[in-house]
């Protein structure tokens, strides 16, 4: 990641982004999105996908039949990292009823998206925004001091090669005017001669 998302990260307000839905969402689905290995001692981590809907309160009643009028839809990337706990994590558990955030009308989604992995429209998530934040600026921060450090190592590297190259060229300077100091023949004086 970049140092412009690193910066920008420090931008978003989850509490001024993000409204919790009222009623909650109920999980539909769970589908396992893929697993990786972080930390050290390495562990391995889940992330998740949903299919959930908002529960809308109170229930409309439309013609004598009970409507819920459920919006499903499918979340971004849930990373059970975030949540704590231990690995490899846990789902959230299907026909749960959860705690949910959508983005606030005022937000527009391609500001988000970017950093919050939406997965529709209304970014609707059931993973606490200020978690997902947290969790992603703390993997910023390795990727940002690992890139810091190889580029360290990177600008000691060229130094030292640099001070060797020189040396070098200096040694073969010295060298040349030696061997060029033994070929010169040297005169011989008149009086020398007899």
């Amino acid at each position: 990641m970049g140092f412009k998302q690193v910066a920008a990260a420090g931008t978003y307000n989850p509490a001024m982004e993000f409204d919790m839905v009222s009623g909650g969402c109920t999980v539909m689905s769970v589908s396992k999105y893929d697993d990786y290995t972080h930390g050290k001692p390495s562990k391995t981590w889940d992330r998740y996908t949903y299919t959930i809907a908002k529960n809308f309160n109170p229930s409309v009643v439309i013609a004598g039949i009970n409507n819920h009028a459920k919006v499903v839809v499918t979340t971004g990337i849930d990373d059970t990292r975030f949540h704590g706990g231990e690995a490899p994590g846990t789902a959230f558990a299907v026909g749960a009823n959860v705690t949910c955030w959508q983005k606030a009308a005022s937000v527009e989604l391609s500001f988000l998206d970017g950093f919050y992995s939406c997965g529709d429209d209304e970014c609707l998530t059931i993973v606490d925004p200020q978690v997902t934040k947290d969790g992603n600026l703390d993997d910023m921060g390795l990727w940002l001091g690992l890139g810091a450090g190889e580029f360290t190592i990177g600008i000691c590297g060229v130094v030292a090669m640099l001070f060797i190259a020189h040396h070098a060229r200096s040694q073969a300077r010295v060298a040349c005017t030696v061997s060029a100091a033994e070929k010169v023949p040297t005169s011989v004086s008149a009086g020398d001669q007899a």
